[in-house]
């Protein structure tokens, strides 16, 4: 049997303490697939791809969770939709985003993002710095000598009307989740 929710309104310190807690808590986890996405989406390797989606899945489940932990019934999402109000409408877009993606995710199937190759500039790939052992060789070029181009994935997200960096959008979201969490526990009034 499921235990009766009490109001949000009705709890005390400790247990609103708690829940601002295991609101950190899945922000961290969020996190953590923000940074396996930042890594596989800056990588040349062609099999990131699944890696790329299934944390991106993880992410958005693991992203929405500190809010509903915050905002156990319908009527305690008041505060967050005042505390939008107030922000560009591009974030208002990127949750608005994020929380279809994973409802969609949760309750119709896979919501990935869109990926494409890019060719770009060798020396604007990210790689490790190389070590005395490594095995790295410079090559110099000849004066006017275009610099090699390289294929990169790019993973990007529609967000309003324009497609973003699915990284980017995601640092984004993680950054407003947790500005919320923050203004919760500062609130003097539940």
């Amino acid at each position: 049997m499921r235990k009766s929710k009490k109001l949000i309104s009705s709890l005390g310190p400790d247990e609103r303490r708690r829940m601002i807690e295991n609101a950190r808590s899945k922000l961290r986890e969020a996190e953590f697939h923000l940074r396996k996405l930042a890594t596989l989406g800056s990588s040349r390797e062609s099999e990131t791809s699944s890696e790329f989606q299934i944390h991106f899945s993880a992410f958005l489940v693991a992203v929405r969770s500190p809010l509903q932990i915050l905002c156990p019934d319908e009527v305690d999402w008041g505060w967050v939709n005042k505390e939008l109000e107030s922000r560009p409408q591009e974030d208002r877009d990127i949750l608005g985003t994020f929380r279809d993606l994973r409802n969609f995710s949760l309750h119709d199937g896979p919501a990935g993002t869109d990926m494409k190759i890019e060719m770009v500039p060798e020396s604007d790939v990210p790689r490790p710095e190389p070590s005395r052992t490594s095995g790295f060789v410079h090559v110099p070029r000849l004066p006017g000598t275009p610099e090699p181009r390289v294929g990169v994935t790019t993973y990007t997200l529609r967000i309003g009307s324009t497609d973003k960096d699915a990284v980017e959008c995601c640092r984004r979201c993680a950054e407003i989740v947790s500005e919320l969490i923050d203004h919760r526990e500062k609130m003097r009034e539940w």
